[in-house]
């Protein structure tokens, strides 16, 4: 018999930001944040200016676990390799979009959630994507 899982996600959940989500399914929680496009910084300025930047960043809250820093740089490398191909980014030339993921509780499925959240927040933003990638467990 198989287990179904509860799972909910709110969106606009902070005010500040241009989009927002947090998604949990059972012991994982995860939220995403969305700020810009906004004017590029100097750091930015040697992309491709017909093009905008995406930056990503992820936390794991969890400062005590071992695997952070790898979790984290996983995260950011799966959510970069698909959102630079979803997000369009010659839409917003000269600005940058900055995506935020914190991990605040891991039951195993923080990959797949932090992408969830990640296009829902995009989304929220309105920020113009080519495809609404969607990741699922089997």
């Amino acid at each position: 018999m198989e287990i179904l899982v509860p799972t909910s996600f709110d969106v606009s959940i902070f005010p500040h930001c241009d989009g927002s989500c947090r998604f949990i399914e059972d012991g994982t929680f995860v939220i995403a944040t969305v700020v810009g496009p906004q004017h590029m910084s100097e750091k930015h300025q040697s992309h491709d200016p017909e093009c905008g930047s995406f930056e990503i960043r992820c936390q794991v809250a969890d400062r005590g676990a071992l695997d952070r820093p790898l979790i984290e740089r996983r995260i950011e490398e799966n959510a970069a390799s698909i959102l630079n191909r979803t997000v369009d980014r010659k839409k917003f030339p000269r600005q940058v979009i900055t995506l935020s993921i914190l991990i605040v509780l891991n039951d195993g499925a923080a990959t797949r959630l932090a992408l969830n959240a990640s296009v829902l927040a995009l989304l929220d933003a309105a920020v113009p994507l080519l495809s609404i990638p969607l990741t699922v467990d089997y």
